[in-house]
């Protein structure tokens, strides 16, 4: 549902997130990492719902499988944001830690 920006303030949308708000409800957070392989520009993004270790590990771990599905079994340089996730030995490993 979007706010009071797309649809304006006193719009039935934005009302209704004020008292969403209101009534306790909390603010949640879609994380979107994407993994793109530079030659063919093919993307592999999904919705996770946070940014942990072993979520980013995870991620990464299902984004090469896919990517091998595809025929790209060789990754040549992983970049990253440098957030506590990306730098952590666990995520170093799965991406192979020459990279790191």
């Amino acid at each position: 549902m979007a706010g009071w920006r797309l649809h304006s303030r006193n719009s039935d949308q934005a009302k209704a997130v004020g008292r969403a708000k209101s009534a306790g409800a909390k603010r949640r957070y879609i994380y979107l990492p994407s993994a793109a392989h530079g030659y063919s520009r093919l993307f592999y993004t999904e919705p996770l719902s946070n940014e942990k270790v072993a979520t980013a590990t995870a991620f990464l771990a299902r984004a090469k499988i896919w990517f091998a599905a595809h025929g790209i079994t060789h990754i040549n340089r992983a970049v990253t944001d440098n957030g506590a996730c990306y730098r952590s030995s666990d995520f170093g490993r799965i991406v192979g830690n020459k990279f790191r």
